[in-house]
């Protein structure tokens, strides 16, 4: 049985998602969450908002080591619909 954890962030602005964020990584926000919000705004002002963020995958009791990315990418190819560095959408 596998298990996968989201939080549902579909209510949330960038900014609301940011200061929730935050709260957990406190020293390690700053510049890098800056960067991070308005690139998500931009995403938002094209479409591709933020609906939930897969945090943990559990697999038969056990936490999946692999980072929840890799094994959206990865193992069940799922493909990318916005380039956060690149500021555009992403051609299916």
């Amino acid at each position: 049985m596998v298990y996968y954890v989201f939080i549902d962030q579909s209510g949330l602005t960038p900014q609301q998602w940011i200061e929730w964020r935050e709260k957990f990584h406190k020293s390690k926000a700053g510049e890098q969450f800056d960067s991070a919000k308005s690139k998500l705004e931009q995403a938002c002002t094209a479409g591709c908002g933020v609906g939930a963020e897969l945090r943990f995958i559990q697999k038969n009791g056990e936490l999946v080591a692999k980072s929840p990315e890799a094994v959206l990418r990865q193992d069940l190819k799922f493909a990318p619909i916005y380039d956060l560095n690149q500021g555009k959408k992403l051609s299916q």
